[in-house]
């Protein structure tokens, strides 16, 4: 289960994704911050977008970090049945925030 992609393109991931959601708010000048101000800025805008962008970039770095775990334990694909079932969880997690971030987006983006 080796991680797809590494820490700076997680990193990048995060970034592009504040940076989305800014541009659909139509923040000024979103490209020069920082996810983490982004992340403010946003809240400010909009905080029930806001919550629900914090939401899922918390699951998403949950997600990441179990992943750089299980990599650097050298698991690979030898994952227990508890790892397994919090891989499943993480996942689920981390897909209910996305579409939970979506949904918010419409409702702020006609």
């Amino acid at each position: 289960m080796a991680m797809a992609f590494t820490l700076p393109e997680f990193q990048q991931a995060k970034f592009f994704i504040c940076l989305s959601v800014a541009n659909k708010l139509r923040l000024i000048n979103p490209e020069f911050e920082s996810p983490e101000t982004l992340q403010r800025r946003i809240s400010v805008a909009n905080p029930v977008l806001g919550q629900a962008l914090l939401v899922f970039l918390s699951a998403y770095n949950r997600w990441y970090q179990f992943h750089l775990e299980v990599d650097s334990a050298d698991m690979g694909e030898k994952l227990s049945a508890a790892g397994t079932a919090e891989h499943v969880h993480l996942v689920e997690t981390r897909d209910t925030a996305r579409a939970a971030l979506l949904e918010a987006l419409k409702k702020v983006i006609p």
